[in-house]
């Protein structure tokens, strides 16, 4: 909508200068740098269709495509925005927002593997240059990209890094060791795709809500027994005193 691009427009950032990576070895993108359509979510929510775009690590900003000319957007500018990829019918969503994670930058962006109620797992895709010293003698020094990723889990607040398996699932939900066992067994679910560790993280949150509600029940359950006695007592006192 008009409305639409024309908060993008608004967005603006800041023109790119390739300069700084012409005699760096590789690059410092995700996806090695392919422009791909994209969907950008502003700071007002809304929603930018219709651009291609690329995520620079080394940065950890956005670039985008305009007028012929590519700027760079970060976490202070967007929410976050979701590179999409028609051939996997599947979309990498990066977002901002999750607080204080290690010792990365509050507005930094982080890839998204599951995101909903008191569970976010999240990824954080590194880019870093480094110096390589050829074994051959007499050749230069040089700079490359190299990338790496790292795990974060989020849960009820609390943020600890680890590779997504059975093991650490158990151990950050103790109480739930038993389910995630038998879950993971009976659906076969080797937690290898995106797809089963979202359906297990669903699982999860069901099993807490399901705890929640019980403990509620349990809870008005109690209050209408005490009511029910002080009601008692009180009558009991009013026959007396008549």
């Amino acid at each position: 909508s008009q409305s639409q691009l024309a908060n993008f427009n608004d967005v603006g950032g800041s023109p790119i200068k390739l300069k700084a990576y012409n005699k760096v070895e590789g690059n410092p993108y995700f996806n090695d740098g392919a422009w791909t359509d994209g969907v950008i979510t502003g700071l007002d929510g809304k929603i930018i269709k219709g651009i291609k775009i690329r995520y620079n690590a080394f940065e950890d900003a956005l670039e985008y495509r305009k007028n012929n000319g590519s700027f760079l957007l970060d976490g202070e500018q967007i929410k976050g925005f979701a590179i999409i990829d028609v051939n996997d019918n599947k979309n990498d969503i990066f977002k901002t927002g999750f607080g204080k994670v290690k010792n990365y930058n509050e507005n930094g962006f982080f890839k998204v593997i599951f995101d909903e109620g008191d569970i976010s797992i999240l990824e954080k895709v590194i880019s870093k240059k480094i110096t390589v010293t050829p074994a051959a003698y007499g050749e230069s020094d040089y700079e490359k990209f190299v990338h790496t990723t790292k795990t974060y889990f989020k849960v009820a607040g609390q943020v600890s890094e680890g590779k997504v398996t059975k093991k650490n699932f158990m151990k950050l939900f103790p109480e739930y060791k038993n389910d995630i066992k038998k879950y993971l067994s009976d659906n076969d679910n080797s937690l290898s795709t995106r797809y089963e560790i979202q359906n297990l993280c669903n699982f999860l949150i069901s099993k807490v809500s399901y705890r929640f509600h019980l403990i509620h029940v349990c809870f008005s359950v109690i209050l209408i027994l005490i009511s029910n006695v002080l009601r008692s007592i009180y009558e009991v006192n009013f026959f007396f005193d008549c």
